[in-house]
């Protein structure tokens, strides 16, 4: 249903852009295009600007194309919803407050038109929110061309009076001599023999001559985000262009100049972005030619900064633990793992806050999921760890969510859900750590199964909608006379027990007062295990009587019986105090 609301959304959304682009084709059919520069570095702003005079001339369209109105006629027609807007759609429902998933893209952004971002109410999915996205602007890549819709860069005509400045005369201020990187006198004194890379800035004109190894060597630096171009003004068909790293330690290869038509050569750099620009930042090129060879180029910006998704990290903190420690099992019950794979009934039970097995008619076991126990390994190598050691094997706790209406990444930062040591961004005091049962395990509550979901699609090879239970346990009551639950002798005199299943042994502790006791069995085919000793009673040929073992003061004393034949059968003893 959701996908059938999205498609017609989506659908509504291509046609209100398709009536738009062709009123707008309508009504300025000789349009032009701005100048490249212009449109290269505003591309944000033309995308604007485009989209309001769509706007404005599908609205004249519309106009001209319909009959004008009757006085009975009250309403002028509506025009086709912007799929781009910002809109929350509720409806008439106020039975709930939303709560939203995660965010979806309803339409791609592209250089020059924006897109939009949905999100559905997880209550009520005809409800839902979308926000603008704004145009990502061309990425003219290190060619000119632009990395998603292949427009070329159109560069400006060289101004005919500019004035080119040669960075060897001494005059010009510039810094380095076109050398690679520095170089020291050989006499050990530590001085400076050459300075390096010629320093160039952004908006110049510069003419070189290469030295007699055929190169020379330059960077510019730039005062902003942005991005650049360096393209020569007259033909160079026997230079070529090269960008390196700009490390001093060592520099490497990364691409070629593009040669134009007229045999020019041009490099652009896109890498100058928000996230990487510092005042140190640099690009770095090599000439390289004939020795003699004059070079005349001009570095130019061409662009804002291309967009780059960024990586937005939010802290989740717990919200649902009330300071409230899980429960314990009750005696008898031990921790069993759903292991990975699990198919399992299982609801939310509101009365306590925590998931369930059964149903609301047939509540089951409470869910429980490994905090500081040892989960089912689904988290690395075949290791099963705690989510509070996933740290420690360098599985971070963060998830990733989708895209924000602004084109950045959300990642969630869960360390201050799970964790309470502070050097791992732990919450102390309101974390699900603090909070275990002695087993080490908490019951899932809404923001734990949320938490289970996500990291399984994320992190495992798991799937299915119960695969997050791989990392759960529930408590089972095991069977008295199991080791786990062991039968309590606790007064002298006969005791009869049933063997609890085939092919084993009960188990007893006495817990009984210090002393010295004595213990007879003279039924057939039982076999007897204590102190590390076995005896049997087998075919009327022995017989247990007057053992006598010691009972120390709070130290459990166990045992174990059972048929010697593995069936299962009642089992008669006496325990009696010894005659001191």
């Amino acid at each position: 249903m959701k996908h059938i609301k999205k498609l017609a959304i989506l659908c509504m959304a291509l046609l209100g852009s398709m009536s738009m682009a062709l009123a707008a084709s309508c009504a300025i059919p000789g349009l032009g295009g701005a100048s490249s520069e212009n449109s290269s570095s505003s591309s944000s702003s033309s995308s604007s600007s485009s989209s309001s005079s769509s706007s404005s001339s599908s609205s004249s369209a519309t106009s001209s194309s319909t009959t004008p109105p009757d006085d009975d006629e009250k309403d002028p027609p509506v025009p086709p919803e912007d799929p781009h807007s910002d809109k929350t759609y509720t409806g008439e429902d106020s039975s709930h407050t939303c709560t939203w998933g995660m965010w979806e893209e309803n339409l791609n952004p592209d250089c020059l038109q924006g897109g939009s971002m949905i999100r559905y109410c997880t209550v009520n999915e005809e409800h839902f929110d979308r926000k603008h996205i704004p145009a990502l602007g061309h990425d003219y890549g290190t060619n000119g061309v632009c990395i998603r819709c292949e427009d070329k860069i159109t560069l400006p005509t060289p101004d005919a009076n500019a004035v080119y400045t040669n960075p060897e005369n001494p005059a010009s201020g510039i810094y380095g001599n076109g050398e690679e990187y520095p170089q020291y006198a050989e006499d050990g004194s530590g001085e400076i023999a050459n300075t390096g890379r010629y320093q160039l800035s952004v908006d110049e004109y510069y003419e070189i001559e290469l030295d007699s190894d055929g190169s020379v060597w330059f960077e510019f630096h730039v005062d902003g985000p942005g991005q650049f171009a360096v393209y020569s003004t007259q033909n160079t068909n026997n230079v070529t262009l090269s960008r390196y790293s700009a490390s001093f330690a060592g520099t490497f290869f990364l691409h070629d100049a593009t040669v134009l038509e007229d045999g020019n050569f041009m490099a652009t750099v896109n890498d100058c972005t928000s996230t990487y620009y510092n005042v140190q930042w640099t690009a770095t090129y090599q000439l390289t030619g004939n020795a003699g060879d004059v070079v005349k180029f001009h570095i130019v910006r061409i662009a804002d900064e291309a967009w780059e998704a960024k990586t937005i990290k939010e802290n989740v903190y717990a919200t649902e633990l009330n300071n409230t420690k899980a429960p314990d099992p009750e005696e008898g019950y031990i921790a069993i793992a759903f292991g990975t794979e699990a198919d399992e009934t299982y609801y939310f039970d509101e009365t306590v806050g925590y998931y369930r097995l059964g149903t609301k008619n047939e509540p089951g076991e409470i869910i429980y999921v490994a905090i500081t126990k040892l989960g089912a390994p689904i988290f690395g190598e075949g290791n099963a760890v705690s989510f509070t050691t996933l740290l420690d094997t360098g599985n971070p706790l963060t998830l990733y969510q989708g895209r924000l209406p602004s084109g950045d990444e959300l990642v969630y930062d869960y360390a201050s859900m799970f964790m309470k040591e502070e050097s791992y961004g732990g919450t102390p005091g309101n974390n699900y750590q603090e909070f275990v049962n002695k087993d080490g395990l908490y019951p899932v509550t809404q923001e734990l199964y949320k938490y289970l979901n996500r990291y399984v699609e994320l992190k495992t090879s798991l799937s299915g909608e119960d695969a997050w239970l791989a990392a759960c346990y529930y408590y089972e009551l095991l069977e008295l006379g199991s080791e786990g639950r062991p039968i309590e002798i606790t007064e002298v005199g006969t005791a009869t027990h049933t063997q609890y299943t085939k092919r084993t042994y009960n188990n007893y502790v006495l817990k009984l007062a210090a002393g010295n006791y004595t213990f007879n069995c003279t039924q057939d085919n039982i076999v007897l295990m204590v102190g590390g000793k076995t005896y049997k009673n087998q075919n009327g040929t022995f017989a247990i009587t007057n053992l006598t073992f010691t009972v120390a003061d709070g130290t459990p004393f166990t045992f174990q019986m059972g048929s010697i034949s593995g069936n299962i059968v009642d089992i008669t003893f006496t325990i009696t105090e010894a005659n001191n």
